[in-house]
């Protein structure tokens, strides 16, 4: 009698070695968060970081353009680890590269995903000034709202869950987390200041400063293809970037994915100048890798009207089994 029962063997069997491939685990996708923390502890070891000019001028810096509030509490905070930087910024590599070596290692995963949280929201505020949200200008093209944000982000969605699907996030949050970036960065792209008449140019051409020749040469070149269509394109940006962030409640959502990532590591080379982690004064890669990711775990999670269609099948096809039994 088993013989007769139908199987499907797309709901049932494992998946092949591509699929494995094309859907990342939630362990794989902490993985690649812990290397990117890696990266910010090496960055944070940089000779510049343990100046007090780090302290005075990148730090604080985070704070011009902002409200009076989020610029006293971000200079405030700069001023008072200016004094002794060099012992201060030790204790930022340190947790940072902690955090990476627990999430690479998957040694205590928890712990190192909820300094992940903290420490992010924490360097958020008083590293970034919120990634520069309540200032003039902030775009996703730039980096806006933040790549600390992104990790605190990145980590809730990579928290590890009871009966966790080997081969996917088991969630519809990356997807909402997804579509929120990108509205987000659509709805600061029609803000006044990116709209306004050499704005994009502007600030891909001076975010290029102190780059190396490649990245300069190519900040120049889309500086100049912008000269006279700013706003044209700044308008197109946010229609992308729309489409972006609700094509992806669409099923199958895979090619929206694809063309969203595309547009980061853009936006990574063009607008943000890869982090500027070749200028010895960066202290982080920027958002466009944390999108990136943040696309991946997304890929990851399953298609719940599909999921839904496949259980509805799976009953049927048990209910006329049972019936071609019973006859």
């Amino acid at each position: 009698m088993t013989r007769d029962l139908p199987m499907d063997r797309a709901d049932h069997d494992p998946p092949a070695p591509a699929d494995r491939l094309a859907r990342p685990s939630p362990r794989t996708l902490r993985r690649v968060l812990g290397l990117v923390w890696l990266l910010d502890g090496a960055l944070q070891c940089q000779p510049a970081m343990f100046s007090k000019a780090f302290a005075l001028s990148t730090l604080a810096g985070a704070g011009r353009g902002q409200p009076a509030w989020i610029a006293a509490s971000v200079v405030g905070m700069a001023r008072f680890l200016a004094p002794h930087i060099a012992g201060w910024n030790l204790l930022f590599a340190a947790t940072q590269l902690a955090i990476g070596i627990g999430l690479v290692a998957d040694l205590a995963t928890r712990a190192a995903l909820a300094a992940s949280m903290g420490w992010s929201l924490a360097v958020w505020w008083l590293g970034e000034g919120f990634g520069g949200l309540f200032g003039a200008g902030a775009s996703s093209l730039t980096g806006a709202p933040g790549a600390v944000l992104l990790y605190a982000v990145a980590a809730v969605l990579l928290w590890p869950r009871h009966g966790e699907a080997p081969d996917g996030t088991g969630s519809w949050a990356p997807r909402l987390a997804w579509t929120v970036f990108w509205l987000t960065g659509a709805g600061l792209q029609l803000l006044p200041a990116n709209r306004a008449p050499g704005a994009l140019r502007r600030a891909i051409v001076s975010g290029a400063d102190g780059e190396p020749h490649l990245l300069a040469v190519v900040a120049g070149a889309a500086g100049r293809a912008l000269r006279g269509h700013g706003v044209e394109v700044a308008l197109a940006l946010a229609a992308v970037e729309a489409a972006i962030g609700l094509g992806v409640l669409a099923a199958p959502p895979k090619a929206v994915l694809a063309v969203g990532i595309a547009v980061s590591v853009v936006f990574w080379v063009v607008g943000q100048d890869c982090g500027g982690i070749f200028t010895g004064s960066a202290t982080d890669p920027n958002a466009a890798p944390l999108v990136v990711l943040l696309g991946l775990a997304c890929w990851s999670a399953p298609n719940r009207p599909a999921l839904r269609w496949r259980q509805a099948r799976r009953l049927r096809r048990g209910r006329e089994a049972f019936s071609q039994a019973a006859a």
